[in-house]
């Protein structure tokens, strides 16, 4: 999603994940065993968030996403993004790629 991060790029957004984890604003993805949540991972010049389903995930994340843009002076392509959801309904993910202005794919895989 982000072009080409610094190392600092990188620190910048996993902090402002923890803090935006921390205040309950986004909520990641938990292991079996109710483990630690995972909300992003970043290798290279990509980034995969984990977010939990609800209705104002992709608000926030759009709203998290254009704040790191300011933050960073880095551009997030929306047009090149491409939203996966698992185990969700059709018109759910329908109304996520449009807030979001992405692609999407819908996966009915058991997890």
């Amino acid at each position: 999603m982000l072009p080409n991060p610094s190392p600092a790029d990188g620190i910048v957004l996993s902090r402002m994940c923890m803090r935006v984890e921390a205040a309950s604003l986004l909520a990641g993805v938990q292991g079996a065993r109710g483990d630690m949540a995972i909300v992003h991972l970043q290798y290279a010049d990509d980034t995969i968030p984990f977010l939990a389903e609800g209705d104002r995930i992709p608000v926030m994340v759009r709203f998290f996403l254009e704040l790191l843009q300011e933050v960073t002076g880095l551009k997030v392509n929306f047009d090149k993004s491409l939203l996966i959801g698992m185990n969700i309904e059709e018109n759910t993910m329908r109304k996520a790629t449009t807030v979001l202005g992405c692609r999407g794919a819908a996966s009915l895989y058991l997890i």
